[in-house]
């Protein structure tokens, strides 16, 4: 699993349990669901882009460029939430340090 997967499983589970949060009485939704939504729908943007610009990269010297690079560090950043999950590959994080 390479850390795109990674981070789109990630969201898929937290968008399943917003669908089957308990909601109180005086609600539609739980308090907390319509910015975490925004968040969740955030997120698979940023991977949407990355993953358009990663495709539209046809220059190998540039996998080594400084835009290419902090592409990447902003994967390892949005999957170092996630340090925790079982999946979760501790190369991702030592990017970080």
């Amino acid at each position: 699993m390479d850390i795109v997967e990674f981070l789109e499983a990630r969201i898929d589970e937290e968008e399943a349990e917003l669908r089957h949060a308990p909601v109180p009485d005086d609600s539609a939704s739980p308090p907390l669901a319509a910015p975490m939504r925004a968040e969740c729908a955030q997120k698979r943007e940023i991977l949407a882009r990355w993953k358009r610009a990663a495709a539209s990269n046809v220059d190998s010297t540039d996998a080594q460029g400084e835009l290419a690079m902090a592409r990447r560090a902003m994967l390892n950043i949005l999957a170092a939430g996630y340090e925790d999950h079982p999946d979760f590959d501790p190369e991702w994080a030592a990017t970080l340090k």
